[in-house]
């Protein structure tokens, strides 16, 4: 009975809603996979829909950021929280803008959250190099954010520099364990000027896709974040659906 009535809480709850369909790039979806940004702007009808249990973590990540949120604005007063992003096709929110220095030499700090398990944590927090009882030489792996969430940031940064926020030099990245609220917290580099003119490329080139009703190269086979998609079947159906043709 309680499994219904948790999974009905979460599915009808209005933050959990899509905004498929609404011709805007969102970043949390381009910092991956383009298809996956064309499909959900235009509104393409979902193959592949996630399960509730998708739906529960999501929601509960979605309560850890509201809570923290709430708590900053109470401690900070001047801190923006879920700063529209709103450049061009780009259509987002950062999580927090934290404001540094006073009166005109006031500069916001983009302060990311991404809640995580303990095992994403653990991953991304790295290993250290060692040896192992064979005599076989372990490297270790260095600690840093996923790539796809520093893309999405960086676009939040280029859009809210070019809205004319004055910014700091770097932002930050926030991973919450969801079992313990233990962080790793990681500083980032925005794009340089070369770097920001490529992925406005991407965008133009994305922007001629959304509108002329062509699609972007596929991702690659083994591409991690292919599994997860709503879309698979359509983008993949050789892969996902071998009953259905290549679209």
């Amino acid at each position: 009975m309680f499994q219904e009535l948790i999974d009905e809480m979460f599915l009808t709850d209005p933050d959990n809603k899509d905004r498929n369909g609404d011709m805007k790039i969102h970043p949390s979806a381009i910092s991956g996979c383009g298809r996956n940004a064309i499909y959900a702007a235009r509104g393409e009808k979902i193959s592949d829909p996630r399960d509730v249990r998708f739906t529960r973590i999501m929601g509960n990540g979605s309560d850890y950021h509201a809570k923290l949120q709430r708590f900053i604005k109470a401690k900070y007063p001047d801190a923006i929280i879920e700063a529209e992003v709103k450049w061009g096709l780009i259509d987002g929110s950062a999580d927090i803008l934290m404001p540094g220095g006073e009166g005109l030499d006031t500069r916001w700090r983009l302060v990311e959250l991404k809640t995580i398990s303990p095992n994403g944590k653990r991953f991304i927090q790295g290993t250290k190099p060692k040896t192992l009882m064979n005599g076989v030489f372990k490297p270790g792996r260095t600690a840093e954010p996923k790539p796809e969430h520093v893309t999405q940031d960086r676009i939040y940064y280029m859009g809210l520099r070019r809205m004319g926020y004055k910014l700091e030099d770097t932002f930050t990245i926030v991973y919450i364990d969801r079992d313990d609220w233990s962080t790793l917290e990681f500083d980032v580099e925005p794009w340089d000027v070369d770097e920001e003119e490529a992925y406005l490329d991407k965008m133009a080139t994305l922007q001629g896709h959304l509108f002329d009703g062509t699609l972007p190269e596929r991702m690659p086979d083994d591409y991690w974040l292919c599994k997860l998609c709503e879309w698979r079947t359509v983008c993949k159906p050789e892969q996902y659906d071998p009953d259905r043709q290549e679209r």
